[in-house]
């Protein structure tokens, strides 16, 4: 599979069926970059499985090759060498390798897909593959993931606090709702952030996104869940510089 320095517009990426992620082959044309980091990861091996290697990771704007009106978002990682090993031979380089590497992100969206979760955007394409003898680490991982960009637009402070208090109850009511959902499947997005939260307009409802930072969780609800994604505000802290415990005095 091509690796993230062989990514650039207009590239086709082919990916695999999956009868058990119901998903069918399918080919995606990478329209533009959004972004491209380096991780450092770990240099020792570890027996924990979510110890992330050395790699990169981008995020894309894509479209299906057959279906062009179907946009959707694509990330990729990859395992790349440690540092101060990148001019080393290749074989050398391939002693690096961890083939089995997933990230959480894959293994959330994967059990949402494989459970029909309709709050988060829908896995559209899915690969997971090892590099070729040219790759970064020849033998180390690469994954793609590939999901639906939904209507709407991402929820900002800004944004929500302009709504009337009606809107947002509306809002908190379908996103309650909607963490519920999410959470059933044993993952969550990773870290509180409104931004996290994509609103419709159109039809007042929202989807959850942003599984980067994905963790696994059997959190029942609470409003404190609220004030973790910041849709309910504390009120001014007291002379000793604490936050009111009281979410019923929070601002709604």
């Amino acid at each position: 599979m091509t690796d993230i320095s062989q990514i650039f517009k207009g590239t086709q990426i082919a990916l695999p069926g999956s009868a058990d992620l119901q998903l069918n082959a399918s080919t995606w044309v990478i329209d533009e970059k959004l972004y491209e980091n380096r991780v450092d990861g770990v240099r020792e091996p570890t027996s924990d499985p979510d110890e992330q290697p050395s790699g990169w990771e981008a995020k894309y704007l894509c479209h299906d090759q057959h279906f062009p009106n179907n946009h959707a978002f694509m990330r990729v990682y990859c395992q790349g060498p440690d540092e101060g090993t990148e001019f080393l031979l290749p074989e050398v380089r391939a002693q690096q390798a961890n083939p089995h590497f997933e990230k959480r992100e894959a293994k959330a969206r994967k059990k949402f897909s494989q459970g029909g979760c309709k709050s988060v955007p829908s896995l559209l394409g899915y690969g997971q593959s090892t590099q070729g003898e040219n790759g970064p680490v020849p033998g180390g991982y690469i994954t793609y993931l590939v999901w639906q960009k939904v209507p709407g637009q991402v929820l900002t402070p800004e944004l929500f606090w302009s709504f009337q208090r009606p809107k947002r109850d509306l809002v908190r009511r379908k996103f309650r709702a909607a963490y519920e959902d999410m959470s059933s499947f044993g993952w969550g997005p990773g870290g509180g952030d409104i931004t996290k939260i994509i609103w419709d307009k159109e039809c007042a409802d929202l989807w959850i996104s942003a599984f980067r930072a994905s963790y696994p969780t059997d959190d029942k609800w609470g409003d404190r869940i609220l004030a973790y994604f910041n849709l309910i505000e504390p009120p001014p802290r007291d002379v000793w510089g604490n936050i009111c415990e009281d979410l019923d005095k929070w601002e709604w």
